[in-house]
C-alpha cells in the first residue's frame, strides 16, 4: 500500500510538471482563445557586429515596403510581435529582431546600454534599412531610447516607438520602487551575480516552470490585467526558457545603470510613447513623464498591462497604424 502511494504521488508530481500549465492558465485568464504560433519565416539571418555580439533577424512583408524594425523586451524575443506581425505584414517590411543572448541570438559578449545601441546601427546599416520606424518594447524600448540619444550614432529612422521602457534605471520605474530601490545593492545585485554563475542550472528550470505553470502563474501578474485568454498567457510564458539565463541577468544589471533623463528634451524626431494604466513593470508615470519630455510625442495610454500588444493587440494595432499613417 505504501509502495503504491509513493508511485501515486510522485505521478501526480510528473503529471503537474509536465502538463500544470494547462489548469493554470485556465484558473488565470477569462476565456481560453485562440492558438498562437509563430510562423516560420522565409529569410532570416544572423549579424554578428564588432562588439562580439550577435543578432538573430527575422523579416516578413513586401521587400520594397516602409521597413519597420520592432525590438522585443528583457527574457523576451521576436515571438511577443505575434499580433503586430499578423496586422502590419501586408503593408510593411517586418524586420524582427531578437537582442543578444535572446531567442535566435546566441552570443551575448556585451551588454551595455551604450553597446547594444551602437550594435542596433550597425543591424540597421549591415542590413541596408534606410529610415525604419522602430519599435521598442520594455528594454528593447530602452535600448531604443539610448540609441537616439547616443552621441556620434546619427538616428536612422523616420519616427520611433517607445512602448513600456523607462529612461533611467528602471528600479526606479517600477511597482513598489522605493522597496527595490533600497534593496538594490545589498539584496538585488548580489543575487542576480549568484543566478549567473548558476545560469545553466537555471536555463533547465525555466523550461519546467513553463511546463508546470509557475511561469504562467508569474506571468498573469507581472504582465496582465486578467482579461487575457488561457493561450495569450500560455504564450507570453513561453517567451522566457528561448532565453540565456546569463545573459538576462547581465542585462538587466547594465540595465540599471542607465540615466537618460536630462537628455529626453533633446529628441526631435516624431515618437509615439504607449504605455499602460495598469503595467507594474513600468509604471503609467514613467510614460507620462518621456511624453511631457519629448516635444515630438504622441501619447497612447491604453488600460492594459505590461504586455499590452498581446492582451490590448487590437487598440495598440489600431492606434499604432493611426501613427504611422501620420508621419
Amino acid at each position: 500500500m505504501n509502495k503504491l502511494k509513493t508511485s501515486l504521488k510522485y505521478s501526480t508530481l510528473l503529471l503537474i510538471t509536465a502538463f500544470g500549465r494547462f489548469p493554470v492558465s485556465w484558473l488565470l485568464s477569462k476565456k481560453r482563445g485562440k492558438s498562437l504560433k509563430w510562423k516560420s519565416p522565409d529569410e532570416h539571418c544572423w549579424v554578428k557586429c564588432a562588439s562580439g555580439n550577435e543578432f538573430y533577424v527575422e523579416f516578413d512583408g513586401p521587400v520594397k515596403a516602409q521597413p519597420f524594425v520592432l525590438v522585443h523586451g528583457l527574457n523576451a524575443n521576436r515571438k511577443q510581435w505575434y499580433y503586430q506581425r499578423k496586422y502590419f505584414n501586408k503593408a510593411y517590411r517586418l524586420v524582427f529582431i531578437d537582442l543578444p543572448g535572446h531567442g535566435g541570438s546566441a552570443v551575448a559578449k556585451d551588454l551595455s546600454m551604450q553597446t547594444l545601441a551602437t550594435d542596433l546601427q550597425s543591424v540597421l546599416e549591415f542590413l541596408k534599412i534606410d529610415q525604419p520606424i522602430i519599435y521598442g518594447h520594455s528594454w528593447g524600448s530602452s535600448v531604443l531610447l539610448q540609441y537616439c540619444l547616443q552621441p556620434g550614432l546619427g538616428i536612422n529612422a523616420k519616427a520611433v516607438v517607445l512602448h513600456g521602457g523607462s529612461y533611467t534605471n528602471p528600479l526606479k520605474t517600477v511597482q513598489f520602487s522605493t522597496v527595490l530601490k533600497a534593496l538594490e545593492k545589498p539584496v538585488i545585485v548580489p543575487l542576480l551575480k549568484l543566478v549567473k554563475k548558476a545560469a545553466p542550472v537555471f536555463d533547465i528550470l525555466g523550461r519546467t516552470n513553463f511546463t508546470s505553470g509557475t511561469s504562467s502563474f508569474f506571468a498573469r501578474f507581472l504582465f496582465f490585467t486578467g482579461k487575457q485568454s488561457a493561450m495569450q498567457l500560455r504564450y507570453a510564458a513561453r517567451l522566457a526558457p528561448d532565453n540565456k539565463t546569463k545573459a538576462v541577468t547581465e542585462a538587466l544589471m547594465q540595465f540599471m545603470k542607465l540615466d537618460l533623463t536630462a537628455q529626453l528634451k533633446t529628441i526631435q524626431i516624431p515618437t509615439l510613447v504607449i504605455a499602460g494604466v495598469y503595467d507594474r513593470l513600468n509604471v503609467l508615470k514613467c510614460g507620462l513623464f518621456i511624453h511631457q519630455q519629448i516635444a515630438e510625442s504622441k501619447l497612447v495610454v491604453l488600460k492594459a498591462g505590461h504586455q499590452s500588444m498581446i492582451e490590448k493587440h487590437g487598440k495598440l494595432n489600431k492606434a499604432l497604424g493611426s501613427f504611422i499613417k501620420s508621419l
